[in-house]
């Protein structure tokens, strides 16, 4: 699968094998320059491996974290 593939189905909210994440997730990021900060999933940005586009819920900054890096935020 592309990525414009794999975005597609982002975009209507499918399924993705291998992605954890989905658009607007709540996320800790947990390891790394932004640890212990929670962030919301904006966008898909690389399958292999697989890497988001958060937006940081303290600064609104975003940062291109890879899926090894974060957790779901309960």
């Amino acid at each position: 699968m592309t990525l414009s593939e794999a975005n597609e189905l982002w975009y209507e909210m499918k399924p993705i094998d291998g992605v954890m994440f989905c658009y607007n997730d709540s996320v800790r990021i947990k390891s790394g320059e932004y640890a212990g900060n929670g962030a919301s999933v904006i966008s898909l940005v690389a399958l292999a491996p697989v890497t988001y586009l958060v937006e940081l819920g303290a600064t609104g900054e975003d940062v291109i974290i890879a899926e090894s890096n974060l957790e779901e935020l309960l």
